[in-house]
């Protein structure tokens, strides 16, 4: 960046940060006797008898709360010794507060903890302060937790980014799909939730390489852990034009420390969107390799709420069983199935008003989807503070029939695919050496079939990802090598055509990546130099890529992070030099 670039970026954000940090609650609490600061004291800010914010003050017993509502709300000052502090308040603004010690008499000593506790980067709810006797599900209370927020499709965010672990007793049972936990686990049967900032999943890194996941963990009440919950329900009745409606669901699930199992079963015809029950939301770092097919089928859409214009039938089964010898060993089994049928009319009416003459379109649409999708997934780990392994095994299929009356056409996608997933870490006195594997091949038919013939597409494709690195720490700063090859090869043939018809993407790339990271109290700094060379065998092309990125983070306190990330992508630049051409 020229030196007007960065003067424009840092006038941009003071003027973005000061009205920001003008809407901020902060101050400072003391010992009305002593003067001395409070630590750890509960700033709660209330909406009637619901806490919609908190802070915490720290050792100087100074707090900072970004102010984002509006109307009269209530704040409660509260420490364990100390009165209680009861204020209105409607506008963000400096505090300074005294508290008055209070003597605590004590008889029959039951010791329970607050509603939130912070330690370090782990922040724990309990949940039988949220929960209410309209909560069915754990995902009704998650959405009450202050910083937690659960969108449409089941997703759970902490401060607006998605979580990359859900846990129950610190077991990842679901792999990531966890809306068969949210959906189906009662909320009276879990005592607690944590949320862990800047987790590290691999235990062999842990002080090594800085993350920022962030992890979610339920406890379950002592009385429900390792006990089988079922649970059943059928609902029918009739639609306007005497069409049967029905709904049911059956789960049973066993959540313990050692052990753990959720099986369900739903189905329903009435509107109820039931694909999220498959649908992976966490990454948890696993290496899959996103497929694209040369054919789609039309989506089902209008310009209204989805339940609204959903005529479906659906029924979606999954199993999953996860077994945890010890705290380091585990493995996992899932399998699921889902059959849906949804049917689209839609209508469109445009009218055309003239000074001789009225034109009126009429249109009409039909549209047929029948799908059928499945997965399986067998995952064992070793995960140590010396070694971690991990392999991991897929499989999944899908296959989808789209018809259309009015064009007289039908779409039909499948895909099969396999994969094989590894991963290595072993720590030594002087650095770590980390080992991955990748393996996925995949096939994919596809036809289009029209009044004037059929035609076919069929897609192979094989990938494999296959990379070393070496990892040291030493008084804050950690270099990392990595490097690796990677190959793929991808074929398409068409039918019928008069012409050649198979296409061959197959290629193969070498790449290198030095990685540079500093930490120095509450700054951290990295630097990544990535150089990846790609060579195209039916195209004959070759091709230099060098990405380098910087990126700098200050953490100022709780609330307050600032960041600043730069990339460049030369791979063009290098390109045209390699090819003896210069850009205008």
């Amino acid at each position: 960046m020229n030196k007007k670039t960065i003067i424009l970026f840092f006038l941009f954000l003071f003027s973005f940060l000061s009205p920001t940090y003008a809407q901020t609650l902060s101050g400072k609490i003391t010992d009305a006797e002593t003067n001395q600061p409070l630590e750890a004291v509960m700033i709660s800010v209330l909406r009637g008898h619901t806490t919609i914010d908190y802070a915490l003050t720290d050792a100087k017993g100074q707090f900072s709360l970004p102010w984002k509502h509006s109307g009269m709300l209530q704040l409660n000052i509260s420490l364990l010794g100390y009165k209680r502090e009861m204020r209105n308040i409607n506008a963000a603004g400096i505090l300074n507060l005294s508290l008055q010690p209070e003597a605590i008499v004590l008889k029959e000593v039951q010791i329970r903890p607050g509603r939130i506790n912070t330690r370090k980067d782990t922040v724990r709810y309990d949940l039988a302060q949220f929960a209410s006797s309209k909560d069915v599900h754990i995902k009704d209370v998650l959405k009450k937790l202050p910083g937690v927020d659960v969108d449409e499709n089941g997703q759970v965010k902490y401060k607006g980014k998605a979580i990359d672990h859900y846990f129950v007793e610190g077991m990842d049972v679901t792999g990531g799909r966890y809306n068969q936990i949210n959906n189906n686990l009662s909320a009276k049967a879990v005592k607690s939730a944590e949320i862990m900032e800047n987790y590290q999943s691999v235990k062999a890194l842990k002080g090594k390489i800085n993350s920022d996941e962030v992890a979610l963990n339920l406890k379950l009440d002592p009385k429900a852990r390792d006990q089988w919950i079922a649970n059943g329900t059928l609902g029918t009745g009739w639609s306007e034009n005497n069409k049967i409606l029905w709904e049911g669901r059956l789960n049973a699930l066993q959540l313990g420390k050692g052990k753990q199992s959720v099986y369900n079963y739903k189905t329903n015809n009435n509107g109820k969107d039931l694909s999220n029950e498959q649908t992976k939301l966490t990454g948890n770092g696993q290496q899959q390799v996103p497929l694209s097919g040369f054919l789609s089928q039309p989506g089902i859409s209008a310009p209204l709420d989805k339940n609204r214009l959903l005529f479906n039938e659906t029924h979606t089964l999954n199993g999953n069983r996860m077994y945890k010898w010890n705290d380091d060993r585990s493995l996992r089994l899932q399998a699921g199935y889902t059959h849906e049928l949804i049917q689209q009319q839609r209508g469109n009416t445009q009218i055309y008003y003239q000074p001789t003459d009225t034109i009126q379109i009429d249109e009409t649409y039909h549209y047929r989807l029948r799908s059928d999708i499945a997965n399986l997934e067998l995952r064992y780990e070793d995960n140590s503070s010396r070694n971690y392994i991990s392999n991991r095994f897929t499989v999944d299929g899908e296959i989808n029939r789209g018809r259309s009356e009015e064009l007289g056409q039908t779409l039909q996608t499948s895909q099969l695919s396999a994969g094989n997933y590894f991963n290595l870490i072993r720590n030594r006195e002087s650095g770590t050496w980390e080992f991955r594997s990748t393996t996925q091949y995949a096939y994919q038919p596809a036809s289009l079939l029209l009044e004037e013939g059929k035609s076919k597409f069929n897609q192979h494709n094989f990938y494999t990802d296959n990379s070393a690195a070496y990892l040291r720490k030493y008084d804050g700063f950690t270099q990392q090598y990595k490097a690796g090859i990677q190959g793929e090869r991808a074929t398409l043939k068409y039918t019928p055509t008069r012409q050649p018809n198979d296409f061959n993407a197959s290629h193969l790339s070498l790449h290198i990546t030095p990685y540079f990271q500093l930490e120095r109290g509450k700054w951290l700094a990295t630097l990544s130099l990535p150089l990846k060379a790609d060579r195209y065998f039916s195209q004959q092309r070759s091709f230099l890529f060098f990405n380098p990125s910087m990126y700098l983070r200050y953490k100022l306190d709780y609330h307050w992070t600032f960041s600043l990330w730069q990339s460049e992508t030369l791979g063009r630049r290098l390109l045209r030099l390699v090819s003896g051409t210069l850009p205008n």
